[in-house]
């Protein structure tokens, strides 16, 4: 969670992967919330389900497996077309978009962090 000391406002990131080994397991899903001081959610939700191979989500490990099936997350990320490369790419115009918010949304730009990450 990162937060806005100018106003309060807070970016809520969770991730859900298929184990907790960095060099071995893959995120499988993304979903972030800004919210105000007040933890009012202050712009529409952002989730994406990045598809993987039906090997690498049968190697999950127990705890993924169930989880993961009783939340029909499994069933969505079969169904997903979206890769990593494309969910890591949601961001790859992000100082043009900066540049519009600058000028045509002003506050939304007050909410942000002063680094800007984008590819």
């Amino acid at each position: 969670m990162a937060e806005n000391k100018k106003n309060g406002s807070m970016v809520w990131l969770d991730c859900e992967m298929t184990g907790l080994d960095v060099a071995k397991d893959h995120i499988i899903e993304v979903a972030i919330i800004i919210t105000n001081d007040d933890l009012e959610i202050v712009c529409e939700p952002f989730e994406v389900i990045i598809h993987k191979e039906k090997e690498i989500m049968e190697n999950m490990n127990e705890w993924c497996i169930i989880q993961h099936g009783k939340t029909k997350l499994t069933e969505k990320v079969a169904e997903s077309e979206i890769s990593t490369e494309m969910a890591e790419k949601t961001g790859n115009s992000v100082h043009c978009d900066l540049g519009f918010l600058k000028v045509q949304m002003p506050k939304v730009v007050e909410l942000l962090h002063y680094r800007i990450i984008g590819n």
